[in-house]
């Protein structure tokens, strides 16, 4: 009996195959990858794409996103995504490993946002572009506190961004999103495989499940329990379909005791049982 395939997590890795905490990668260069881009995958570390000139199609989870000039697409680590590029799109990516930037950072850039992409105004790429240089210039140096100056460089750029966040991020009632709001769904990211209920993460929130439930409806239009399935739900999707995982082996790595619940939970949540949508995406 053949071993399931798993959705493999690439590692953050040097042009030498050496693991690195931050990198630029130039789109268009010859890179001597340990994985095939060209397919769908996912990596263990976070990507920000830029997007300088030119269109591409890119497909995150299941859900395909337009790519245009000055537009800038987040890719969190556990995400599935393939890029299609036009052959004249010039862009870059920014890749750092968890830890690289504070938590703080972190919560302001909307990795976890629907849809998880910026448009940049022209002002605002140049800048990113301006830091994005110093920090090549830097990396192509061995001077001393090289990696200081480029950590400096690169949290600059992601401040430039979380403020773009800001300005783009309002919920229903246009008011910026409270950082309960955002703090809940990187703990739901972080714990949804253990952990499916509202009471447990209001816990860890240190705020009741009533005022959770409200902020969340008020902020998002969804209910904290929704934001919880949506999460779920979506890793179930990869697993079925980038995987040969058996319907027993997922619902028990997604934290369900019991298949069967599994199968009930995803067919009130997607109209199929995990079988149906199985056979009905082809794997």
């Amino acid at each position: 009996m053949n071993k399931p395939d798993p959705i493999a997590q690439h590692p953050l890795l040097n042009q030498e195959g050496n693991p690195v905490q931050f990198r630029i990668d130039d789109w268009g260069e010859m890179h001597d990858y340990s994985y095939d881009y060209l397919k769908a995958h996912r990596h263990n570390f976070y990507e920000i794409m830029v997007f300088e000139k030119g269109n591409a199609q890119h497909d995150i989870d299941f859900t395909s996103f337009a790519a245009k000039s000055s537009s800038v697409h987040f890719v969190a680590p556990d995400n599935v995504h393939l890029l299609l590029r036009e052959k004249n799109s010039t862009g870059f990516s920014i890749q750092f490993t968890g830890g690289y930037f504070s938590d703080e950072v972190l919560e302001k850039l909307p990795f976890n946002a629907n849809p998880p992409l910026l448009k940049l105004t022209k002002e605002e790429l140049k800048k990113v572009l301006y830091l994005v240089e110093q920090i090549r210039t830097e990396l192509a140096q061995n001077f001393n506190l090289r990696n200081s100056i480029v950590c400096a460089h690169a949290e600059a750029v992601m401040i430039l961004l979380a403020r773009r966040a800001a300005a783009s991020n309002t919920g229903e009632t246009g008011a910026p999103l409270s950082p309960h709001v955002e703090h809940f769904k990187n703990l739901v990211k972080l714990h949804f495989t253990q952990h499916h209920t509202v009471a447990h993460y209001a816990g860890l929130l240190s705020i009741s499940p009533k005022h959770l439930i409200e902020i969340c409806k008020t902020q998002t239009g969804k209910t904290p329990l929704k934001l919880i399935q949506d999460v779920l739900i979506s890793e179930a999707k990869r697993q079925l379909f980038h995987t040969s995982h058996s319907i027993k082996e997922i619902a028990y790595a997604l934290g369900f005791d019991d298949p069967a619940n599994f199968s009930k939970y995803f067919k009130a949540a997607t109209g199929y049982s995990p079988l149906a949508y199985r056979q009905e995406t082809g794997k």
